[in-house]
Formats: structure tokens, sequence, C-alpha cells
């Protein structure tokens, strides 16, 4: 009889239940599925990016010749690496401005990698951003397969058949920007305007802002797997919302946290890697940078899919 009453599901522990902008208890993440920790995550997506390095070299050298021919093709490399050199040497010199300088001269490089600001040149980057991503997580997802045998040139035949439900749900992802577009442009018209004339006024819509922007961060957080749940097969948009709605009910906010730690860390590499060219090689430096932010394409979509993976 004991023995029975320990199969009957109405017996079996239930999760703890979680609803959106609802009072609730304190939920633990850990007391649903505990995630990686960062250091895990990073570890596995350099170990899969080095198992697979041959068909990832040869994935980024197409997205890196694609991008110099279509994006800074129109653009070329302007960067003045003379003069970033002298400022960067006067950055070591010790005064407190010389941070600023050097985040500026950083921040020049991560700029230079999108060209201009000219139509044609963002058309390009967005249709190349698109059609590359889904060539790349149907490739990973691929490779993570027992014996898998997909290659570069199954990724972009075969992977670009979800592009509309892609689409979509990048738009989707787009309008849910627009709370904190709302709360910017309001924010900004007070300051450049006398339409609030009171500081009660003022702290208010600066309240509206933030909220605005934690409510953006909020439902962004929440899709960000629908983009690879998408690209599964006979998989419609809502579906690949809800589905990362739920996977990220509970985990939400630590995985956000796993997302920023990594791009600090992303970027901190990228400058650990570019400051010898600056030093040494600054007629390089750009080159560089550019084939770095590249390559960093590949490394941060197999995070983010790996990521994806541990929550599963």
């Amino acid at each position: 009889m004991a023995k029975k009453a320990s199969l009957d599901p109405s017996r079996k522990k239930k999760l703890p239940a979680y609803r959106s902008f609802r009072l609730s208890r304190t939920i633990k993440p850990d007391a649903i599925h505990v995630i990686p920790p960062l250091k895990q995550l990073w570890t596995d997506t350099w170990n899969f990016l080095w198992l697979h390095h041959r068909k990832m070299l040869k994935f980024v050298a197409v997205y890196t010749l694609t991008y110099l021919v279509l994006v800074k093709g129109l653009t070329g490399f302007s960067l003045d690496t003379a003069e970033l050199k002298t400022e960067l040497q006067e950055a070591f010199g010790g005064s407190f401005g010389s941070i600023t300088t050097f985040t500026l001269l950083y921040a020049s490089l991560l700029s230079s990698l999108s060209g201009s600001s000219s139509e044609i040149t963002n058309y390009f980057m967005v249709t190349i951003t698109v059609v590359f991503s889904l060539a790349f997580i149907w490739l990973v997802r691929k490779l993570h397969l027992r014996n898998s045998t997909a290659t570069v040139k199954d990724a972009f035949y075969q992977g670009m058949r979800p592009l509309i439900p892609f689409l979509v749900v990048i738009g989707i992802m787009l309008m849910q920007l627009i709370p904190v577009a709302i709360g910017g442009l309001v924010y900004l018209s007070i300051q450049s305007t006398v339409l609030a004339v009171s500081d009660l006024e003022v702290i208010s819509i600066t309240v509206l802002a933030i909220l605005g922007l934690v409510l953006t961060v909020y439902l962004l957080a929440g899709s960000v797997f629908a983009i690879y749940i998408v690209t599964l097969p006979n998989t419609t948009p809502m579906v690949a919302l809800r589905s990362s709605m739920r996977l990220l009910r509970i985990h939400r906010w630590v995985v956000l946290r796993r997302m920023i730690l990594f791009f600090i860390a992303l970027i901190a590499l990228g400058f650990v890697l570019v400051f010898p060219f600056i030093i040494w090689f600054p007629a390089l430096a750009e080159y560089a940078f550019f084939v770095m932010g590249c390559a960093s394409f590949a490394v941060m979509h197999t995070f983010m899919y790996k990521l994806y993976r541990s929550m599963l």
C-alpha cells in the first residue's frame, strides 16, 4: 500500500508557481533549475569553438569577408591610428583624466565596426546580421548532435527556412522597446523645453522613464531565447515567445546577469587582444579589431546557445 501511495501523481511534490506582475512569495531560482555559473558557460563556449574550430574558422571567414565587402567596403577604414597611439601613450601619464581618454579611444574602435550611419550601410548590416545569425544558429544546433556531418554550406542552404518567423520575433522584440523609447523621448523633451515647470514634474517624468527602461529590460530578458526557439522546425513566433517566457519565468534576472557579465568579459577580452596592436602596430589596430569583432559574432551566439541549452 505504501508503495502504491508513493506512485500516486497527486502526492507528487509540486513546483512553486509564479506569475508576472502579481504578488507572490519569493521563489529561489535554484528551487526550479540550477543555471551554470558564468565561468562554466564561458569555458563550455570556448571548448565548443575549439572542438569545431575548422568549421568555425570557415564560417567566421565568410562572415568577415561579407561584412568587409558590403559594409566596410562602402566606408573604408578611416580611424587615425597614429593619433590613437599618441593619445594612448599620453593616457598613461598618471592623471585621472587619462582613464576617460583611454575609454574614449577604445570606444572609437568599437564604433568603427559599424562604419557610417548611411541608410544603405545600415541595410546591409541588418541583412548580414539576420542571415548569418540564422545560419550560425542552425550550424551550432546541428554540431551539438552526435556524429553530425553539418557543413557551413548546409548552414546557409537549410538555415534560412525559418526566416519569416525569425523576423517576426525580431519585430516583436523591437516593439518591446516602445516603453523605453517613449520614456526617453518624454525625458529628453523636458530637458530641451519648458514643458515641466516644477521639480516634482521633472522627478515624476524621470521615474516614469526609469520604469519604462525596467519594463523594456524585463520584456527583452524574457524573450531573448525566442530567437533560438523559433528556428526549431514547425515553431511559430508566438509559440517561441511563450516558450521563452515560460523558460525564464523564474530565472529572468539570473540569465540577465549572466548575459551582462558575459558582454563585459567579451569587451574586456577584445581590449586585451587589441592592446598590443595599438602599442606596437598602430597601423594594423583597426584591422585587427575588425577581425576580432567579426569573430565575437560566433562567440556571442555560441555562448547564448549554451545558456539556452542549460535552461532545458
